[in-house]
């Protein structure tokens, strides 16, 4: 795996960053499918939101991924935005999630079009399988890293 970074300022925040990457990889991922995985890491001011992951080369069998990061965010709320979204890389890499553009852009969630509106968008089922995982995976790095 390759991780790389765009914009985190400290050594202290990349390791911290990577600690968290590679232990969720390792927890949600083959290790043959790890290894051919490239995440691009980027601070920025997201404002609206903590994070986001997508795919950077192809829709149909993913493996370069960017995740961004709210650059406010530290700590707790840190890692588990990170997990969130490692959820979200999960999802895409397993074929779980996709996004299809023909014959209008919609998301495919285990087989089925699911239509993507203001009035449903925390509540479609890769978000909701991303906040109940987030929780674990944190407290499974908190009792790893941490202690």
């Amino acid at each position: 795996m390759i991780i790389e970074f765009q914009k985190v300022k400290t050594r202290k925040k990349r390791q911290l960053i990577t600690d968290a990457v590679e232990l969720f990889t390792t927890t949600l991922l083959h290790p043959r499918t790890i290894d051919i995985l490239e995440i691009s890491i980027v601070e920025c001011d997201l404002g609206h939101a903590d994070g986001y992951c997508s795919w950077e080369d192809t829709n149909i069998n993913p493996r370069e991924f960017t995740i961004e990061l709210d650059k406010k965010l530290s700590g707790t709320e840190l890692i588990k935005t990170i997990a969130h979204e490692m959820v979200h890389l999960k999802q895409y890499v397993k074929g779980e999630l996709k996004e299809r553009f023909k014959p209008y852009h919609c998301h495919v969630w285990h087989g089925d079009v699911i239509d993507v509106g203001i009035d449903n968008m925390f509540d479609v089922p890769w978000e909701v399988e991303a906040r109940e995982m987030e929780e674990e995976l944190f407290l499974l790095f908190e009792n790893r890293i941490v202690k």
